[in-house]
């Protein structure tokens, strides 16, 4: 029982990490749009 709910306390943490994580990193693109353009430039070419 009680290492079911450490389990589930885990995998929501990490969840919630991967959530803050990836809107951190989406709210970033957005905010440095202007540069975005130019880095795609510079990968693809």
């Amino acid at each position: 029982m009680k290492i079911r709910t450490l389990v589930k306390g885990i995998l929501l943490i990490t969840l919630f990490i991967i959530g803050v994580v990836f809107l951190l990193s989406y709210l970033y693109a957005y905010s440095e749009n202007s540069n975005f353009e130019e880095m795609r430039k510079k990968i693809t070419t």
